[in-house]
Order: structure tokens, then C-alpha cells, then sequence
């Protein structure tokens, strides 16, 4: 619903000057991801699933921001921004 909502938004305002994008974090290393490791091992099987064989750290996803905040991408648009480590390639 939250990509949908963006490329609408990317849409219609645009032609304003007013850009639309989304971040879409996987596994972002935080308070609440560690609360779902269940098991010892949780966490090593988790990153050995993700090609990079990390969790994201939170400063990471915090640039992808600061970056569609900035001048720099001011001619992106309609774009969803897949912080994931190469787990979701496609």
C-alpha cells in the first residue's frame, strides 16, 4: 500500500516540483529485531540468508534518507528505495 501511495503521489505532484519516494528496510538492526531472535542461533541463521551476512545497521538506512532529502536526488521521483543486503534481488 506504501509503494502504491508513492508512485500515486509521484504522480500527481511532480509537475509541482514536489518529489515522492519510499524507503523499504529488511532487517534493520534494532531493539525490536533483536526481541525476535527466539534462539541462540536466530540471528547467524537470519544474516547467512542475506548475501551481505548482515543486518542493516540503522545509520545505513538513515543515509538512504538524508540523501532523497537532499539536492542530490532531486530529479528522483516515484522511486522505492530497497535496503535489504541483496536478500529480495529482483
Amino acid at each position: 500500500a506504501v509503494i502504491g501511495l508513492t508512485f500515486t503521489l509521484a504522480r500527481e505532484f511532480g509537475p509541482s516540483g514536489v518529489s515522492t519516494n519510499a524507503i523499504a528496510p529488511a532487517f534493520v538492526r534494532s531493539d525490536m529485531m533483536r526481541s525476535a531472535f527466539k534462539k541462540p542461533d536466530d540471528e547467524q541463521n537470519l544474516t547467512a540468508s542475506i548475501p551481505l551476512r548482515r543486518l542493516c545497521d540503522p545509520e545505513e538506512v538513515a543515509s538512504a534518507i538524508t540523501y532523497l532529502a537532499s539536492d542530490l536526488a532531486g530529479f528522483i521521483n516515484g522511486e522505492v528505495i530497497d535496503i535489504n543486503g541483496g536478500i529480495q534481488c529482483d
